[in-house]
């Protein structure tokens, strides 16, 4: 489920203090990661092989990697970590798959997600792709060999939970997914990027019907709440959407950033249906 099976270049981000989460600094991450006594950070970067880090400044953008001791010295990457995270990937990689068991792989598409680093003389910087993965896992890393797979819009923590994704997944034990009655009213599946954003970042909101649609018109309404104990309100105005056209599987949206810290909702009010609440928080890295 959404497997980091390659690593993951937010991990990286993460591990050079480029990018903070769940209120920890950027900075602090770096720290954190670069203890010898928790290599798990480390143990989530791209794996060897993958070129997930550019060489911005080469005129045919020549990948680099990592784990060679010129580039590692170059980011300030431990080398002691980086060789427990090539122990792992090696011996992942040098494993067989069992003739009796039976592999799927689901992966989250939708959302922007980091895919490369760009190395430069003005500093490191992550590159975001639209549609990339599931806003943590990119898909070539969720799904990195010949197998089964479906994909499900949805971000990384979230996915699961999605219609879509449980009609799979009961087919695959053996059951059939509850059919809803006949008379059910329609639904929409609403998943934002990550379950804490920055107060500067932007809202990557995903709009999925669960068969494609021509028309999509509503409003999201986003509700705040400093403790989660306690009720939501209101935030700010409802974010009107209107879509009329082609049929459409899925809808994406770039709201603004909501600037304040604490605990939100978000919840899709309209047609085709209403969402279940996303709920996420805000805090500072």
């Amino acid at each position: 489920l959404a497997t980091p099976h390659l690593g993951a270049p937010l991990a990286l981000a993460r591990v050079l203090g480029l990018d903070g989460a769940l209120g920890i600094s950027g900075a602090d991450f770096r720290e954190f990661a670069g203890d010898r006594r928790f290599p798990s950070g480390y143990q989530l970067l791209p794996a060897p092989g993958e070129a997930a880090c550019w060489d911005a400044e080469s005129l045919d953008l020549q990948p680099l990697d990592i784990y060679a001791q010129g580039t590692a010295r170059r980011l300030g990457l431990k080398p002691e970590l980086l060789a427990r995270a090539r122990f792992v990937h090696d011996t992942l990689r040098a494993g067989t798959v069992p003739d009796h068991v039976r592999y799927f792989l689901f992966a989250g598409v939708g959302h922007r997600t980091v895919t490369r680093i760009n190395v430069g003389d003005d500093g490191v910087r992550l590159t975001t792709t639209d549609d990339a993965g599931d806003g943590t896992v990119p898909l070539w890393s969720a799904l990195p060999r010949s197998l089964q797979k479906q994909l499900v819009s949805g971000d990384h923590s979230g996915f699961f939970k999605s219609k879509a994704f449980k009609a799979v997944f009961y087919r695959l034990l053996g059951a059939n997914f509850p059919i809803p009655p006949l008379m059910a009213a329609e639904t929409i599946e609403l998943s934002v990027q990550s379950l804490v954003l920055g107060p500067d970042q932007p809202i990557d909101a995903l709009l999925a019907p669960l068969a494609p649609v021509a028309r999509i018109e509503g409003s999201i309404i986003i509700e705040r709440t400093d403790d989660p104990a306690k009720p939501f309100t209101q935030f700010r105005p409802p974010a009107k959407v209107v879509y009329m056209g082609p049929e459409t599987p899925q809808l994406k949206l770039l709201l603004p950033p909501l600037g304040k810290t604490g605990h939100y909702r978000a919840t899709f009010l309209g047609e085709p249906g209403k969402s279940e609440p996303v709920v996420f928080a805000v805090a500072q890295s």
